[in-house]
């Protein structure tokens, strides 16, 4: 990585003398330094800073994201090996609005902790039988007239009372007993928008003072970040490091790191927590931890996308095989919440008009660019466990094409539902239902106890279905039995980032059988005891 090469690109394209990424090593002496400043200041970031000066920190931040949008969306475009005019483009330009969209968030919450001590509710929210459900989305008609028909909900965990809200907010504010910690972020290598909401997420939710490393393959936002949060890094809170496994290996076992947060693999945690190849494998087995700090996680999934049968038009059919396909897109499949499994009714007569509308539609869409080291090994394992698979374009060095497995019987153990392929992959089986709601109920207990992970899932479901399932009470009924930290109807579960929900594995999992994570961030609203978030949208799309 310090022998990168320097890249002289015209402004207006491309950033003038971009480092591509390859930025030099953070040396050991210059860690320990870091760490011991940071630990110097947790407990002024915990008891002694006012809230007035962290309102200026956020609001010389959110300045500084609007100062270097345009740098952060062309970084991540060079990171990405996106050419000008391909559509992987328009994640790159999402980061920087979602970034805004947190700190806008957190202002207001600093100023209403402020105003009411962090005991007043600043969401609304009912009861839902025996759980809380906060509205979140839209706040406002601004946010109402953004996205047009959207509507965002945070379930809470069973047991919890709308009357006892105020107790599940802005807990740390609360706990007069804490006194800090120095936490270790090490940042995704994906979606550029999530390592500025763990900072952020740790600053304020948590309270912790934060050491950053960014993920090789987003390297840049080392770079980057620290001139957007130069107002925390000046104020003695926040420290970036950059650098591989070398670095984050002396990281994560640091005597001044109190707690680590990672983005990535469950095979990257399993290495942090039990210690890596055989050893760690052994220790796993007899539940000893390497690592005993405290490592929460946010890590990969096998996403379903279960389609409810109705009477659909033509242009049903092709406005939601987009839907279907625009779920897959995102970082170009590599991404956690990408479709890996779309679930259909057994008997539907519109399944095959929807698979082939699907196709038509990745036949039709240029291929991604393979900007992800070793993914070409894991589409090649994919393609000798599927060698039947549709594909849509060639395998090249720098591109992959789409591939489609259909056909699956939900009743064997394939292994599209137990192993994440990191890229283009997709697949699709069939689930039986006499009636709608018999399927899906049968379609999420499938998901629940076939697929692997625990973060994203979506269902598709037309208005009149929708009020039929509304009617019974089992679309009510699926969506809190899924068993994922993010429940999407009618669009992608990607929608979460945008409105700044809370994102993170479903409650439950253990070190030794970790799944999707164990933890919420990007938490905007600062609650505690969170099960999952719903986004709702229209069927069809104007």
């Amino acid at each position: 990585m310090a022998n990168g090469v320097r890249v002289d690109i015209q402004r207006g394209s491309k950033i003038a003398s971009l480092e591509t990424g390859k930025l030099p090593d953070t040396p050991k002496e210059t860690i320990d330094d870091y760490l011991r400043d940071l630990k110097d200041h947790q407990l002024e970031w915990v008891e002694t800073f006012p809230i007035a000066k962290k309102v200026e920190l956020l609001q010389a931040t959110l300045a500084n994201v609007a100062k270097y949008e345009q740098e952060w969306i062309e970084l991540d475009l060079l990171a990405r090996h996106v050419p000008e005019g391909h559509w992987g483009g328009q994640d790159s330009s999402l980061w920087p609005r979602i970034c805004m969209g947190s700190i806008m968030g957190y202002l207001e919450l600093m100023k209403e902790i402020e105003a009411h001590g962090g005991s007043k509710p600043w969401v609304k929210a009912q009861q839902d039988g025996d759980h809380v459900v906060v509205e979140s989305y839209p706040r406002d008609k601004e946010e109402e007239l953004r996205m047009p028909g959207l509507r965002g909900e945070i379930h809470l965990l069973k047991g919890t009372r709308v009357e006892d809200l105020a107790s599940y907010q802005a807990v740390r504010y609360k706990d007069k007993s804490f006194k800090g910690a120095v936490s270790l972020i090490l940042g995704a290598g994906n979606a550029a928008s999530l390592s500025p909401s763990d900072i952020l997420h740790k600053l304020f939710v948590e309270k912790e003072v934060v050491v950053y490393k960014s993920n090789p393959v987003l390297e840049y936002l080392g770079g980057l970040l620290e001139k957007i949060f130069e107002p925390f890094v000046t104020a003695g809170f926040l420290r970036i490091v950059v650098g591989g496994a070398k670095e984050g290996q002396y990281l994560t076992t640091h005597p001044l790191v109190d707690n680590i947060h990672m983005t990535g693999s469950d095979k990257t945690f399993e290495a942090i927590v039990f210690g890596p190849g055989e050893e760690g494998r052994k220790n796993k087995e007899v539940g000893i931890r390497h690592n005993p700090k405290p490592v929460s996680a946010e890590l990969g999934n096998v996403s379903p996308v279960i389609v409810v049968p109705g009477d659909w038009e033509e242009e049903d059919f092709d406005q939601q095989a987009g839907n279907l396909l625009y779920m897959l897109m995102p970082l170009m499949g590599y991404a956690c919440l990408a479709m890996r499994v779309l679930i259909l009714p057994k008997g539907w007569d519109g399944n095959e008009k929807l698979i082939n509308k699907l196709a038509e539609k990745m036949s039709k869409t240029p291929q991604g660019v393979n900007y992800y080291p070793g993914t070409n090994q894991t589409f090649s394992d994919a393609m000798s466990c599927y060698p039947g698979a549709l594909l849509f374009g060639e395998l090249k060095e720098d591109k992959q094409p789409w591939m489609f497995v259909s056909g699956l019987e939900s009743s064997s153990d394939e292994i599209a539902f137990s192993r994440e392929f990191w890229s283009t992959f997709t697949s699709q089986t069939m689930v039986e239902g006499a009636t709608k709601d018999e399927y899906l109920m049968n379609a999420v207990k499938f998901a629940n106890e076939k697929l692997w992970g625990t973060l994203s899932s979506a269902i598709i479901v037309d208005p009149k279905s929708e009020k039929e399932l509304e009617t019974s009470g089992t679309l009510k009924k699926a969506i809190h039995e899924l068993r994922y930290g993010t429940v999407a109807i009618n669009i992608g579960s990607i929608t979460t980032f945008v409105i700044n929900g809370p994102w993170g594995g479903y409650p439950g999992s253990t070190y030794t059988n970790i799944q999707s994570g164990n933890c919420f961030t990007g938490n905007r609203f600062m609650l505690d005891k969170i099960e999952k978030g719903v986004v709702y949208a229209p069927f069809k799309k104007v």
